[in-house]
């Protein structure tokens, strides 16, 4: 059996998005709540969003009559000012919630990246097979839902540069937060995938240029070695101003180790929104649906 798990950046995403912002004269942006939501039902069973500004645009993209449901939360952080908020979404049919998806601040903070850590703590969500407990797969899902930083103000007062920055606040994500929440087991000691999934704001090393992000951590600690993978190499960031794609900053990480362990076989890929769904026109994407393209991991139990 398998599951899509998905992510998406939707570029500021609120009722009050203006074309100020993009260089149009102030003319408000009629985004296409609809078909996000579209988009979202056709390719996957769970999906990460981020730069989602407000909750109220939430029911647009998932009108009651569907089988899907959704939390939001707004990125806490005294360093971040930008007023970003995160989202999951999952096929009710499919998936649910184990607990409600909550913001993790249990990290380390490194007093190079200032004084509150990352800009953006990580949105945790746990989910399982609707039918775990009468007979379905019994297992659960535990993403990590992130939105590294890019240039924020505050960079001028810190000592790195700012793909130092980036590749620190993904060192605490990888070896402190997925390395532990992969090793965290609750009460009923279910198999747990614990994956990181997001914007990254690093490249891969296939192409584009730097900042680049880590393609293989491996750690080695009391309880067992862990090899956490980065993976899609695809583009997935686009240009209205010269059409096309720019880089490669959405991806997921995982403990390739574990999930060989388990049986469990992987394949990710992005969703080619901008040729399905807005026939090949690479502006009107950016303007009705987002500067990104989702990405999918398709997880295939044994």
């Amino acid at each position: 059996m398998g599951y899509k798990i998905g992510s998406f950046n939707l570029r500021k995403l609120s009722f009050s998005t203006k074309d100020e912002d993009e260089g149009n004269d102030g003319k408000s942006v009629r985004r296409a709540y609809g078909d996000i939501g579209t988009i979202i039902r056709d390719n996957f069973d769970v999906v990460a969003m981020q730069e989602v500004l407000t909750d109220n645009v939430m029911p647009y993209i998932f009108p009651a009559n569907f089988s899907w449901d959704y939390r939001w939360i707004r990125t806490r952080s005294k360093n971040d000012d930008s007023g970003e908020g995160y989202a999951f979404a999952w096929n009710t049919a499919r998936l649910k919630p184990v607990t409600e998806p909550a913001l993790w601040v249990q990290y380390r903070q490194d007093k190079d990246l200032g004084s509150a850590g990352l800009l953006r703590h990580p949105y945790y969500g746990r989910f399982t097979p609707v039918g775990t407990i009468s007979g379905g797969p019994f297992c659960e899902f535990r993403l990590i839902n992130t939105h590294i930083r890019f240039n924020p103000k505050e960079n001028a007062l810190l000592p790195l540069s700012g793909g130092e920055l980036r590749q620190r606040e993904f060192k605490i994500l990888t070896e402190q937060i997925l390395n532990r929440l992969g090793d965290k087991r609750y009460g009923d000691y279910m198999p747990a995938y614990t994956i990181l999934l997001g914007d990254y704001n690093l490249n891969l090393n296939c192409g584009f240029p730097a900042p680049y992000v880590e393609d293989v951590v491996l750690i080695v600690d009391a309880k067992r070695e862990k090899k956490l993978v980065t993976v899609q190499k695809k583009p997935t960031t686009i240009s209205k101003d010269n059409p096309g794609y720019v880089s490669n900053y959405d991806h997921f990480t995982y403990d390739e180790f574990y999930f060989n362990n388990q049986g469990i076989r992987v394949s990710n890929d992005t969703i080619d929104t901008v040729s399905i769904y807005r026939n090949g026109d690479f502006e009107r994407h950016w303007r009705e649906i987002s500067d990104h393209i989702p990405i999918i991991l398709e997880v295939n139990l044994r």
